[in-house]
């Protein structure tokens, strides 16, 4: 009893270890405790108690349907408004967009007809600097100069 009293003492002025207070608490919670350790069973016992409660959340059922409801309605909405690719042809021209398949068919075909004549300007320029008359036409520019 006056090991108690100690340990009540040292409770109260915060020096008792987890241990020496779990040792109170099994003294307090006895059946045969004087009647002067009364306030302190009172506080030791609510504390354990509180120890032993633990916090349940429950989730109504109707906000898990409610929860159910908005998430197929999001996935719904998702898809109904997604971009999806069209079937449609177009093309840029000087920033214009054309939606014209002829147009832009022919278009087309200027553009490699356009490639085909300068295949032929690139060929003669090589054909110049195979045979050297570009390089002795060149040469003889800078010769021309006095530096």
């Amino acid at each position: 009893m006056q090991e108690a009293e100690k340990l009540i003492e040292r409770y109260y002025e915060g020096e008792t270890s987890v241990a020496e207070e779990n040792l109170l608490c099994e003294y307090l919670s006895g059946k045969n405790v004087p009647a002067r350790f009364e306030a302190e069973k009172a506080i030791l016992g609510y504390f354990a108690s509180e120890k032993k409660k633990k916090s349940v959340w429950l989730i109504p059922n109707n906000l898990k349907w409610i929860a159910s409801a908005a998430a197929v309605a999001a996935i719904f909405l998702a898809i109904l408004f997604s971009n999806q690719p069209s079937a449609t042809s177009y093309a840029y021209v000087d920033g214009k967009k054309i939606t014209d398949k002829d147009k832009i068919f022919a278009l087309a075909q200027t553009t490699v007809g356009n490639l085909m004549s300068g295949m032929n300007e690139v060929e003669i320029g090589l054909e110049n600097i195979q045979s050297g008359q570009t390089i002795e036409s060149q040469l003889d520019v800078f010769a021309g100069m006095e530096f």
